[in-house]
């Protein structure tokens, strides 16, 4: 399947919720698409950007409902990419024996 990826960010979703990937991504044959993608295997919801801003149409199911499982593989894929290349965020390249240091106080 040949998807143009636009943007990959990952989502920590609160302090307790579950992390997902969000994905803009083109599907020449449908548009301009938006993904979640969480860690679990079938954990994968696409929608139609374009539909999500016509109002008569939005979130609908039926109307604005795409299989995450015919894009799961290939978007999990991109994301793979995506993560090997060092673009997960500031947050996700501190190392892990950087991190007390950046949570302790300053002391003078």
């Amino acid at each position: 399947m040949k998807l143009t990826i636009e943007d990959i960010q990952w989502h920590r979703n609160g302090i307790s919720g579950e992390g997902f990937y969000a994905i803009i991504f083109t599907d020449p044959d449908e548009g301009r698409m938006v993904a979640t993608l969480y860690d679990e295997v079938g954990y994968c919801s696409v929608l139609h950007i374009e539909k999500l801003s016509n109002p008569t149409i939005g979130v609908r199911f039926g109307t604005n409902s795409w299989r995450g499982d015919y894009y799961e593989d290939t978007l999990r894929s991109e994301v793979e990419k995506w993560n090997s290349s060092g673009r997960l965020g500031p947050f996700s390249m501190i190392p892990p024996e950087a991190i007390d240091d950046l949570l302790s106080p300053e002391t003078s």
